[in-house]
């Protein structure tokens, strides 16, 4: 019991949480806030999460209706560590009037106002206005009433081996047509990219299968990330 017990705090002591990517959009309609740093390192694991498309010119990433930028959020492993990887995605819910495309509108209500894309030709999946990368596995979503945000969590379909990284989560990022607020229609929202990982040696857990990760498994590595946390 006692050597169970220390193999566990290993874990913990192992864990590295990553939290990134602090993005921030205006709309017509938005305007944006420069990425937080996004390299942490505990024990022999390192992550960092990267964006190489997304606009380094601040003027790029002012968003209209329908308008779409680069926003591809990846995963690093610069350790020495094999490990399990993911990414929370959190979005605003504004209180806005979605328009469709025949300029009819839908109810005012907190709805999500962003959409996320892959590029053409790759395997994806969609959950919400999020269609992703099938590389990466949806794990569970979490919506806020409270602090009006939905949160997506997502597992990576492999071992993140040293020196490699993640394909992207998705490739881009859009704005949704919404019925403007008065005639200064400038706001700001935020898009927040967390990624997280742990050692994938070692996870005692009977319950956990490591070799095959569906969205249970991953679910389950996951919420041990979530419990170090506090």
């Amino acid at each position: 019991m006692k050597n169970k017990q220390k193999r566990i705090i290993l874990i913990s002591a192992l864990c590295v949480l990553l939290s990134a990517a602090v993005i921030g959009f205006t709309v017509s309609y938005l305007t944006d806030s420069e990425s937080a740093d996004n390299i942490f390192t505990v024990g022999n694991i390192h992550l960092t999460l990267i964006e190489p498309q997304y606009p380094s010119d601040p003027n790029e990433r002012v968003m209209v209706p329908y308008k779409t930028i680069g926003k591809d959020p990846q995963l690093v492993n610069s350790g020495t560590k094999n490990a399990f990887v993911f990414i929370k995605l959190t979005v605003p819910l504004e209180n806005a009037t979605l328009i469709n495309d025949d300029r009819s509108r839908k109810n005012e209500q907190y709805q999500e106002i962003f959409q996320f894309g892959v590029n053409t030709g790759v395997n994806s999946s969609t959950i919400g206005n999020v269609t992703y990368n099938n590389k990466w596995v949806f794990c569970t979503d979490i919506i806020d009433s409270q602090k009006h945000t939905h949160t997506y969590v997502f597992g990576y379909s492999e071992v993140l081996k040293p020196n490699a990284q993640t394909v992207p989560l998705f490739d881009t990022v859009s704005l949704l047509s919404i019925l403007e607020k008065g005639t200064n229609s400038n706001f700001t929202e935020d898009i927040i990219v967390e990624g997280c990982g742990i050692q994938s040696e070692n996870i005692f857990d009977s319950t956990i299968n490591t070799s095959e990760l569906n969205s249970d498994n991953l679910l389950k590595i996951y919420t041990i990330i979530e419990n170090q946390r506090g």
